[in-house]
């Protein structure tokens, strides 16, 4: 059986972490993957305010605000205003209540790992069981040993038994294992979410800026400025309005919940950003732009092509797919180039295979090392081999 290192690979174009480790030339250019077709609909709630089971519309949320995915299976979703902790599920769109405390409890972030709901909250984060949020027998607190909390707390999974925490009052992100504590990066302004993405790359919304936290440790700026607005275009013009949730794809494009413009926003690989869906407040299922929210928050990207929202003041989990399309690779001094996107094997051979379509047939390009350049990518010069093309690794004995 072939060993493939993520199945297919289509044309991606350069990250702008990755360009500060490859290529700093005037003549460095991207595309990347475009996306068409967007379309938003209604997938849970919307039907009024409430806490009630039940299949798509007929449920009711209470300001959902924070949302997980359960691998393919559910959606994990906060309702912040009565705390509570529900699951739909995305086969049958069917909403149930996993937990509703006796008393309000301020929820912020949640993530499932192995199935198990963690959540992050007002000064601790928390495992939810059948009895109620049971604090994680971690208590992260200033690292100089003192007594102070660290506020409302972002979550991320990290590994298969490891968590991301993110506190906005110290300004830091902390690896947690077992009960290990460990600052990874500071001095940040106010950090709003926080998602991992390909080769272990930390993304985090940190007021109004896109920001890389990238395994060597070094803090890079995606994109976004230090005030608030709203523009779309390259990576150093893009400007954010408070927002508040980011997701991450395979292949490493990060969508986010840009709740003071009342749209959702994607910033390809290349650092640039454009607006998927929304324009401007109301509620309105439709064609990308032509869709309204009422401050979208928490997000979640099942794959290239498909995100839930929650969409807070609508009382609803909304849906937004849209049909991926390939454009160009990335330039650099006139050759063309696509990045390949690694889950391990360094050092190993494999085998470059390319197709026409995903269902092939697939023929042998060349077999390379495997080397990372960014920590999770392969550039391989395609020239002149054609742009539209889709490619795979085949992992090699």
């Amino acid at each position: 059986m072939k060993n493939l290192l993520t199945g297919i690979f289509t044309i991606r174009a350069l990250s702008t972490a990755a360009a500060l480790l490859i290529a700093t030339s005037a003549a460095l250019m991207a595309q990347g993957i475009y996306e068409s077709n967007v379309v938003v609909t209604t997938f849970a709630g919307g039907n009024g305010t409430g806490i009630l089971d039940g299949p798509g519309n007929s449920a009711q949320f209470n300001r959902p605000s924070a949302l997980a995915l359960d691998g393919r299976a559910d959606l994990v979703v906060v309702d912040y205003e009565v705390g509570a902790i529900r699951r739909v599920s995305i086969d049958a769109n069917v909403t149930r209540t996993v937990y509703k405390p006796e008393s309000f409890e301020y929820v912020v972030s949640a993530i499932v790992t192995n199935s198990e709901i963690f959540i992050g909250g007002k000064e601790r984060c928390y495992k939810v069981s059948a009895s109620g949020f049971v604090p994680l027998s971690w208590d992260v607190r200033f690292p100089a040993g003192g007594s102070k909390f660290l506020g409302f707390l972002q979550i991320a999974s990290w590994g298969q038994n490891g968590f991301l925490v993110g506190s906005p009052v110290v300004k830091e992100i902390f690896q947690i294992i077992g009960d290990d504590v460990v600052v990874l990066a500071g001095s940040f302004d106010l950090i709003r979410a926080i998602a991992v993405g390909p080769g272990g790359v930390i993304y985090v919304l940190d007021r109004h800026r896109v920001k890389a936290l990238l395994p060597d440790a070094r803090v890079v700026n995606i994109a976004g400025g230090a005030s608030a607005g709203y523009f779309d275009g390259p990576s150093d013009r893009a400007l954010f309005r408070d927002p508040t949730s980011i997701a991450v794809d395979g292949l490493g494009n990060v969508y986010v919940s840009d709740t003071g413009n009342n749209v959702v926003r994607m910033v390809k690989v290349d650092g640039s950003v454009r607006t998927l869906a929304g324009r401007v407040r109301g509620y309105k299922n439709g064609a990308g732009t032509d869709a309204r929210f009422s401050e979208p928050s928490g997000i979640a990207a099942l794959d290239f092509g498909t995100l839930f929202v929650c969409d807070s003041l609508n009382h609803s989990i909304r849906k937004i797919a849209f049909t991926p399309t390939q454009q160009s690779t990335t330039s650099i001094q006139g050759r063309m180039f696509f990045g390949v996107q690694l889950n391990g094997g360094y050092g190993r051979m494999f085998r470059i295979e390319t197709a026409a379509n995903p269902q092939g047939p697939w023929l042998t390009r060349s077999t390379e090392i495997i080397t990372s350049l960014s920590g999770s990518q392969l550039w391989i010069d395609t020239s002149p081999q054609s742009s539209r093309q889709f490619y795979r690794g085949v992992l090699l004995p």
